[in-house]
């Protein structure tokens, strides 16, 4: 074996290590700040609730799962007081928002992508069902599950959130935070985050699964989870950012 050879460090493994470490760091600021399950993680799941009666009362049942899928797209505008009490903590000062402006043009283009998302499942819906009334969500799901051609419509709605999905996480995962860290406009916050999770495709990948997983668990559980899970990943979203992206990283 030449001597001048590197042996190379697992990346995956590295890229794994990093996220963990910012969960870790968002668990500290969680067990710090307690309160942000209630002022915070709370009015998620009542919220999350309170869209699922108004669904199924005005009869539009068939709107929740793209809906509950949709509301991730915009989930992280709703973590900013998250990001000030971990920038906080750390010692950078938690009341001033450098770029307040810059927020609705994010907020736009995220709401863009789940209107986007929202017309793709309804499409997706009418290619299935046509004129045919919903038959309810569980035959639903049966009925796509089981039928070769509700398995191919499956399959299109899961390829087409993932594109919606990919893109608001790639756009958002460091955005928010830059704002709130700098003055910065949005366009330039929003493709600074892109490029970076574009030369980071490893660690983003790992960290928006990790993300995904915190979702499904979350809607497992009837939106119980989102108490304590969403700001976890709000302060771990922070320190995301703050270690690849921040002031200190530049």
């Amino acid at each position: 074996m030449n001597t001048c050879e590197r042996i190379r460090p697992d990346r995956s493994t590295s890229d794994l290590a990093t996220v963990t470490a910012w969960l870790a760091k968002g668990f500290d600021d969680l067990k710090a700040s307690p309160s942000a399950c209630i002022t915070h993680g709370l009015p998620v799941v009542l919220l999350s609730w309170a869209t699922l009666l108004a669904l199924s009362g005005f009869g539009m049942s068939w709107m929740i799962p793209p809906t509950v899928a949709g509301a991730l797209l915009v989930g992280p505008m709703t973590s900013l007081g998250l990001f000030r009490i971990s920038r906080r903590r750390q010692g950078r000062g938690g009341q001033g928002v450098a770029s307040p402006g810059q927020f609705v043009i994010v907020g736009a283009v995220l709401a863009l992508l789940f209107l986007g998302w929202l017309r793709a499942a309804t499409i997706l819906f009418a290619l299935y069902y046509g004129l045919t009334p919903f038959p309810g969500a569980a035959e639903a799901m049966l009925q796509m599950t089981t039928t070769p051609h509700g398995i191919a419509v499956l399959a299109g709605a899961l390829l087409a959130g993932a594109v919606f999905a990919a893109f608001a996480f790639a756009v958002s995962a460091y955005s928010l935070q830059m704002m709130l860290d700098r003055e910065i406009d949005a366009f330039s916050a929003m493709g600074r985050s892109l490029s970076h999770c574009g030369t980071h495709i490893a660690q983003s990948m790992v960290w928006g699964s990790l993300i995904g997983v915190a979702a499904l668990t979350i809607l497992v559980t009837g939106f119980l989870a989102a108490i304590v899970l969403f700001p976890l990943m709000g302060f771990a979203s922070w320190h995301a950012y703050s270690e690849q992206l921040g002031t200190k990283a530049l």
